[in-house]
């Protein structure tokens, strides 16, 4: 269920229809988390799929709290250099950039 809902959540935002696509990822990621559990990497990956959706709305501290949650739940599930942590540390750095916050950036890209 939680798949076809991405794949509908996906054409949505794609189509701009931006409130109905965040429902549907809002549903998805509800599913993940009794299925699976908060701390699930796979629940976390779906956390990354919430912010740029904010950020296409211009909601961009709601991006960053979505990014936060994934990154913390990557980093106990899968350690510091984990791949996924890495790449969602860089999008907190892209949005730092996009904030005009390049001090933030700056420190995210090094971690990187």
């Amino acid at each position: 269920m939680a798949a076809a809902l991405n794949t509908i959540k996906i054409r949505l935002r794609i189509g701009r229809k931006l409130d109905a696509a965040q429902d549907y990822f809002g549903r998805a990621l509800a599913i993940r988390r009794r299925s699976l559990g908060p701390a699930h990497p796979s629940t976390a990956a779906s956390l990354v799929s919430l912010p740029r959706l904010a950020i296409l709305k211009g909601e961009l501290s709601k991006a960053e709290g979505f990014y936060r949650r994934s990154e913390t739940v990557h980093r106990k599930a899968r350690g510091q250099k984990s791949p996924r942590r890495l790449k969602v540390l860089r999008r907190l750095g892209d949005l730092a950039a996009l904030q005009t916050r390049y001090k933030r950036t700056e420190a995210l890209c090094t971690e990187v």
